[in-house]
């Protein structure tokens, strides 16, 4: 159950960590789990917060617990001891467009540790909340809404989503723009800036410490990086480029079959 007593806005553990996986042994493969927020404890939120606090500046834990308090549930990465390596925070809304009913599910505060990079936990366990979902209510659209600061987070909508924007090489859909716009304005009315497509914000509320997912001079060749450099100018002191991925058949199709494809390249090599 949540209650936050047991951790204070200066952290678990004091002192430089190195985040740094060079030299390392290949870390074991994590698993993924779902844990609802009436089941989240104080263990819970320690680990969750220890890893957060690692990667991001401006950030306070009342903050932290405060946002996780209002989501509904937790994707984590568990490694062979059941500890959490990583996270996604996430929460369903509706919005009634178009004459009908339209489900969207907006994803918080997301992170793994470094030496995980790579690994799937997190996307499985997302992959398989929203077939869940869908399953559900078959019949009912259904999108991704998401906030991205850093371009890791843009590159795992635009590499895993044959529909999704903003995007390089795909003008944004009038009824796209529209869904994105009320959906900005349900969770962020004071800081949504319709004009840029983003989220400003007067203080920062977190933003990536610098020596994580810096963006090399080789990465801006990428047009995905490029485009989200352009489009986000100022994400390295917090902005947020606000991003729409519609979740379908096609979604999960395309999902199956990339995983046959690295199957079968594993088991060639």
């Amino acid at each position: 159950m949540l209650s936050g007593n047991r951790i204070n806005d200066e952290g678990i553990s004091s002192g430089k960590q190195d985040v740094s996986t060079k030299g390392k042994r290949k870390a074991k493969l994590l698993k993924d789990a779902r844990i609802p927020i009436e089941e989240i404890n104080d263990s819970h939120v320690r680990e969750m917060w220890e890893i957060f606090r690692r990667f991001y500046d401006e950030v306070n834990f009342n903050k932290f617990f405060s946002d996780l308090k209002n989501k509904q549930g937790v994707i984590v990465a568990l490694d062979h001891n059941e500890k959490i390596r990583g996270f996604s925070t996430y929460k369903f809304f509706n919005i009634s467009f178009e004459n009908a009913t339209t489900s969207v599910i907006f994803t918080g505060d997301t992170i793994l540790e470094p030496q995980f990079w790579g690994q799937s936990a997190l996307k499985v366990g997302y992959t398989k909340l929203v077939m869940y979902q869908k399953l559900k209510k078959p019949s009912q659209d259904l999108y991704w809404f998401l906030i991205s600061k850093g371009y890791k987070t843009y590159l795992a909508m635009t590499r895993n989503f044959p529909n999704c924007w903003p995007k390089y090489n795909v003008k944004t859909p009038p009824k796209i723009a529209q869904l994105l716009n009320e959906s900005a304005i349900m969770l962020y009315p004071s800081n949504w800036r319709k004009e840029k497509g983003l989220l400003e914000f007067k203080i920062s509320e977190g933003q990536l410490k610098s020596h994580v997912a810096r963006i090399e001079l080789s990465d801006e060749l990428d047009p995905d990086i490029k485009f989200f450099m352009k489009k986000n100018p100022n994400h390295i002191n917090g902005d947020e480029l606000c991003c729409l991925a519609k979740i379908d058949w096609k979604y999960f199709y395309y999902q199956a079959t990339k995983s046959s494809r690295k199957l079968f390249k594993n088991i060639i090599k």
